[in-house]
């Protein structure tokens, strides 16, 4: 019983999550519905709808996508965010099989419908409706990598249910290949192998969903204040700075520089941004974030010090050079900076000056108020890149 509530719940999470991924490409779609071939009438009931959802003000929603609908029924994009509600907000099951349907006559090749209408099918326990809509939405859609919650890991669900045991982990393994963070994939993989008799294999995958629990919860955490206040700059920030720890470099590139869109004005982004793309090797887009860092605060260090790295990444090492010097003029008690100066020194030729620096970096260290410090600032990688 309690293995069957586990599996339940996590179904019920990805169909949240699936949800809101919509609500947010919604949210777009009304942006752009102006000048189209869609009505002022129709555009101002369905914008309403949408604000009534921001206000959690499910019953209101439905009336302004009811009106919609009234004016133009032949547009698919109210009936789509009806579904959503049905399913997700008012735990109207057969409302939201009926307002898929409507989605899918309209738009054939709808694949997120079908993907929504079988998992509303699942909740009915109708698991062959539910096998055929979410068998439709993969040949429609058999390798969208925008599609975080891909309808392999819903049909998966499905065939865990049945306990038709190799279909549902060929699907989630299916699912973990699209999205190697699909958390609730590798805990229901795990599960489905246990429950074949593989103990180990499963156990391996239960730890792989414990490994990636913390970042994910973190995640989620941070989204769901973005949704609240979407043009706050600091969430996004700290959204790209989960991202990179857990060196997920290319969501944390995504994240900064959405911070950095809302306010263009933080160093401190334009360094994590920098450190990011030094992971990535794209080290003369990191030159570019550390430049921007240093305009903003010319006197800051750090700045010229990581510039300096990106200069010397590329094989610029006299520009690297002048970095360094700079950062040890704003802080010469730094070994860090005299260390990364000895050793473009050393790729200049200049051997006397690489040991005049490295000599002052074994100086420097016996301090006890520099302990720590050749690692950055406490050892943080997101705001020095070295």
């Amino acid at each position: 019983m309690k293995k069957e509530t586990l599996v339940i719940f996590c179904f019920a999470f990805s169909l949240i999550m699936s949800c809101e991924i919509q609500a947010k490409k919604e949210v777009a779609l009304s942006q752009n519905l102006l000048g189209s071939e869609f009505s002022p009438e129709f555009i101002k009931y369905y914008n309403r709808g949408l604000a009534f959802i921001r206000s959690e003000d499910y019953l209101e929603a439905v009336e302004a996508f009811k009106q919609a609908i009234e004016i133009d029924p032949s547009r698919e994009e109210a009936y789509d965010a009806l579904g959503n509600i049905y399913l997700t907000d008012l735990a109207q099951t057969a409302e939201a099989v009926e307002a898929f349907q409507c989605v899918i006559q309209l738009a054939p090749n709808h694949a997120r419908a079908h993907q929504m209408l079988g998992i509303a099918y699942f909740r009915q326990n109708a698991y062959q409706k539910a096998i055929q809509a979410l068998r439709r939405a993969i040949e429609l859609d058999p390798t969208n990598l925008n599609n975080e919650y891909h309808p392999y890991y819903d049909l998966g669900m499905v065939y865990l249910r049945q306990n038709r045991l190799d279909d549902a982990i060929q699907l989630f393994e299916q699912a973990i290949q699209l999205n190697q963070d699909h958390i609730r994939a590798y805990y229901n993989l795990g599960t489905a192998y246990i429950r074949s008799g593989n103990v180990e294999k499963g156990v391996e995958q239960i730890k792989k969903y414990e490994t990636l629990k913390p970042y994910a919860n973190r995640v989620s955490q941070i989204e769901t204040s973005i949704q609240r206040t979407p043009k706050n700059p600091e969430l996004w920030y700290q959204l790209g700075l989960v991202h990179l720890q857990y060196e997920k470099f290319e969501l944390a590139i995504k994240s900064l520089e959405k911070s950095i869109e809302l306010n263009p004005n933080n160093r401190e982004v334009y360094n994590t941004l920098a450190a990011c793309y030094m992971r990535l090797n794209h080290f003369k887009k990191m030159q570019y974030a550390c430049e921007a860092a240093v305009r903003l605060a010319p006197n800051e260090a750090n700045g010229h010090n990581n510039l300096g790295m990106s200069y010397s990444l590329q094989g610029k090492h006299t520009e690297a050079m002048n970095s360094f010097l700079t950062a040890i003029q704003l802080d010469a008690e730094n070994p860090r900076f005299h260390q990364n100066l000895g050793k473009v020194y050393e790729r200049l030729g200049d051997v006397e000056k690489a040991a005049r620096e490295f000599k002052t970096v074994q100086q420097l260290q016996a301090r006890p108020e520099n302990k720590g410090k050749m690692r950055g600032k406490a050892g943080n990688q997101r705001t020095s890149t070295q």
